[in-house]
């Protein structure tokens, strides 16, 4: 497995865990157990309206955070990591927004997300599909048969089969359920829709099965084991001890 802070490898474990949150919006991330995970996972909307100045203290306590984590933590820019929540957003985590990347030899990390000018640019269809193709193209050149997929995005697919749409579940994108349609992850961790949070479900297209889970703030954990290509996601209790 890549060490994404120091280049060095290391023998990669047939499970792998991933601590995923999403829409965190400029608070204080939660400091969970490290032990036996690869990496963070978060899905977009680290910061809040971005392109506005964030508070001190909050700054403060989410530079701690970068500091004192001891795994890679992987990110996608939602539409309010923009303006100055960019270059925030990348100070603390690895934005890999638009990109593919080979986390573990038969492990790929596929990542779509979108930022404008300002929080209220949310893309449309087009715009977005622009990006998943770039995505698609990515992986398709990287891919071996043997790889399997993790999908990290901000913008979830429209999947009405598995989150039936409502009054206040926002927006979702065709051009995401396409990659996915054609890369079939084995999971896809995704954010922006508030009303999903701590929600997961399981889409199935010709014969292949995707985990879709909506972490929210509170967050989860990813176990993909590689060997037997499967992916499962617990919801973290913050009501524990």
């Amino acid at each position: 497995m890549a060490d994404l802070n120091s280049g060095r490898e290391t023998r990669t474990p047939m499970v792998l865990r991933f601590l995923c949150l999403s829409d965190t919006h400029g608070h204080p991330l939660p400091r969970f157990s490290e032990h036996e995970v690869g990496a963070w996972l978060h899905a977009g909307d680290f910061c809040d309206m971005g392109a506005q100045p964030m508070g001190a203290t909050a700054r403060r306590m989410i530079e701690q955070w970068a500091v004192e984590r001891r795994v890679p933590a992987i990110a996608v820019r939602g539409n309010h990591d923009c303006g100055n929540g960019a270059y925030f957003l990348a100070s603390c985590m690895w934005d890999i927004t638009e990109k593919v990347l080979r986390f573990a030899p038969h492990l790929l990390i596929a990542v779509i997300g979108w930022s404008g000018i300002d929080f209220r640019d949310i893309p449309i269809e087009t715009a977005l599909g622009e990006v998943c193709q770039k995505v698609i193209a990515s992986a398709r050149v990287q891919m071996a048969a043997e790889d399997q997929l993790v999908l990290l995005t901000h913008y979830p697919a429209r999947l009405p089969e598995v989150f039936p749409p409502g009054r206040k579940t926002g927006i979702a994108y065709d051009c995401v359920r396409a990659v996915i349609d054609l890369l079939h992850p084995m999971a896809v961790v995704q954010g922006h829709q508030h009303a999903l949070f701590q929600s997961q479900g399981v889409y199935e297209k010709d014969g292949r099965r995707s985990l879709i889970a909506n972490p929210g703030p509170l967050g989860g954990v990813l176990k993909i084991d590689i060997e037997q290509q499967s992916a499962d996601f617990d919801f973290i209790d913050s009501t524990a001890p």
